[in-house]
């Protein structure tokens, strides 16, 4: 019998919310990505990002993209976020 220990793949999201601001992580096997979020209580005023351990060296920058999401109106829907920027045109792991 095979050992299936060595293919478990582990993925940890974790949100935190503190009056206004939001911190989101998501780890696993590949990567680890930090973003911070700012809003005055209806709109995101500031996003910003870390990657603390990425696969390629195009990972860091491609937070960037993030930044049009600043201005937009904030939702209960975790879907609102496609309709402000074109999930394409970002990193997944930033994305989600």
């Amino acid at each position: 019998m095979p050992d299936t220990v060595d293919r478990i793949y582990r993925r940890h999201i974790r949100l935190d919310a503190h009056g206004r601001q939001v911190a989101g992580e998501l780890a696993d096997d590949a990567q680890h990505f930090r973003v911070r979020l700012r809003h005055d209580g209806t709109r995101v005023i500031s996003i910003d990002g870390e990657a603390v351990r990425h696969p390629w060296s195009t990972c860091a920058e491609a937070r960037e993209p993030l930044r049009e999401l600043e201005g937009m109106r904030l939702s209960r829907r975790c879907t609102a976020v496609g309709e402000v920027s074109n999930a394409r045109h970002h990193c997944t792991h930033w994305f989600d």
